[in-house]
């Protein structure tokens, strides 16, 4: 996992994660955890500058193809665009 090796190389690493398919018990012990969603803009950008968060490594995805046949409406989000 990323997030044991940058820990391991002394870095200070936060997993943003909504836990829809992880789990906490994988988050490395030294690893602050905070749960929110991607999508969620004001927690995430909250997160990023209250941490201050220099770099972000970005794993978040769906990627279920069995799934994605059966309910599509969870792998199309509509989203405002930045201005």
């Amino acid at each position: 996992m990323v997030a044991a090796e940058l820990t391991n190389a002394g870095h200070q690493v936060v997993v943003y994660d909504d836990l829809s398919h992880g789990f906490r018990t994988a988050v490395p012990k030294r690893t602050e955890l905070v749960v929110g969603d991607v999508a969620d803009r004001q927690n995430l950008v909250y997160a990023i500058k209250t941490r201050g968060i220099e770099a972000v490594m970005h794993f978040a995805a769906l990627i279920e193809a069995g799934e994605s046949m059966r309910t599509p409406e969870r792998y199309f989000r509509k989203t405002r665009q930045p201005r």
